[in-house]
């Protein structure tokens, strides 16, 4: 993955929330993650509200566009 994501240029957020195991909230691990490269930057990043019966939660992020 490390590989994938210098040769990519790719990132995540600075700060991701926890998504497992779901029934210990904040206090669990960020398992899951959302990449993007120049132009995209984060605005935000949360877990979505419920994980629809799976062991971790799914991540919504609020992306935009920027100037280099």
């Amino acid at each position: 993955m490390r590989e994938f994501l210098y040769w990519t240029g790719m990132k995540t957020a600075d700060w991701e929330p926890a998504t497992w195991p779901v029934r210990l909230g904040a206090l669990g691990m960020a398992i899951d993650h959302i990449y993007v490269r120049q132009p995209l930057k984060f605005r935000s990043i949360r877990a979505l509200p419920s994980s629809l019966g799976s062991n971790h939660d799914g991540l919504i992020a609020d992306i935009a566009i920027t100037s280099h």
